[in-house]
């Protein structure tokens, strides 16, 4: 549909590195945790609930309210499509059987007129 809109792509996530060193031998450690979907991760969840108790919950019902609110506008769209083209089939018949009518009435008054 061309007025929906994609949603923004994520930021890659930020990995955390790692450094350690032991006789001169110097490792370096990088962990990358990448997660995509409606919520954050598990993990990620807690910690927002250990900075703001309850904040999880506030995001998990965010993210059904959003996919409740997007499925109500996707059916509204399909059922405006199909009353669209059932309009479209219902005003294309009107039309044919007028220009139809119209011919024949047009034809039988020509042929009576010109008798």
């Amino acid at each position: 549909m061309p007025g929906k809109s994609k949603p923004p792509k994520p930021k890659p996530p930020m990995p955390h590195n790692r450094v350690s060193s032991a006789q001169g031998v110097q490792t370096v450690t990088q962990e990358l945790e990448v997660h995509s979907g409606p919520i954050p991760s598990p993990h990620t969840l807690e910690h927002y609930d250990n900075i703001e108790p309850g904040a999880a919950n506030r995001i998990i019902t965010m993210a059904e309210n959003q996919a409740a609110h997007r499925q109500f506008i996707e059916k509204k769209a399909i059922s405006s499509n199909v009353r669209d083209s059932l309009l479209g089939v219902i005003f294309a018949f009107i039309i044919g059987m007028t220009i139809t009518i119209c011919g024949t009435t047009g034809r039988l008054l020509f042929i009576q007129h010109s008798s």
